[in-house]
């Protein structure tokens, strides 16, 4: 008899830069999701949503793109970060593109990583070496 690995959901806490209509939307695909606003850590400092996910053992999930701020975090034991990069951060629009990188995402992946997701492009960075997960036929650097 063989048994089956179950695939371990990944359990995320948005920052106050993730649209909370995107978090409902999410949490309607069956996804565990908390919002800063729900845990009052609004305004608070990226290292301080680092460390709340650390402590929550969820991933953090955010549209910030402005990444050099957690290349130099500590990610040992860390659950990982999900920057979902989009044009534009209108919620039907981050809906369908953390949609996409969601499916294709990993506990094992994301773990002690920064995660860049969009509908083109989804690549790790895990120990200053960046990988690619997924690439869109045709999409360019």
């Amino acid at each position: 008899m063989t048994s089956k690995k179950k695939k371990l959901k990944l359990q995320f806490y948005a920052d106050e830069c993730f649209p909370l209509p995107s978090v409902i939307f999410l949490k309607s695909l069956g996804y565990s999701i908390r919002h800063a606003y729900e845990l009052k850590m609004v305004q608070k400092s990226d290292k301080t949503h680092f460390d709340k996910c650390k402590l929550l053992d969820r991933v953090l999930l955010t549209v910030d793109q402005r990444l050099k701020r957690y290349e130099n975090f500590n990610y040992e034991n860390h659950p990982g970060v999900i920057v979902i990069k989009c044009s534009s951060t209108v919620p039907s629009n981050v809906n369908k593109h953390a949609a996409f990188v969601l499916k294709k995402i990993t506990s094992n992946v994301v773990k002690e990583s920064i995660i860049n997701g969009s509908l083109d492009r989804i690549t790790q960075r895990k120990n200053e070496k960046v990988v690619s997960i997924y690439e869109k036929a045709g999409a360019s650097s």
